[in-house]
């Protein structure tokens, strides 16, 4: 297991977990698998960070990882 820090923004906080910081996930997960664990279906993922740098569902996270998953939003 390793260690990572997940955020879910605007509606996928609904998913967000309590131990958001240091939350634990089985080694060479993707984030793709990541988003299914959590129930979250990978196609509402539109913006996907890891440390800061644009990714993808496909990216493998590491430990130590800072990881933030944006929903399409709209607005006006």
């Amino acid at each position: 297991m390793i260690k990572i820090e997940i955020r879910l923004f605007a509606d996928l906080n609904e998913f967000q977990p309590v131990n958001f910081e240091n939350f634990s996930i089985a080694e060479e997960t993707s984030v793709y698998q990541l988003l299914l664990d959590f129930g979250i279906d990978p196609n509402r993922a539109k913006i996907i960070f890891i440390n800061g740098k644009k990714s993808n569902l496909n990216d493998l996270i590491n430990n130590g990882d800072r990881v933030g998953v944006f929903p399409p939003v709209g607005g006006g």
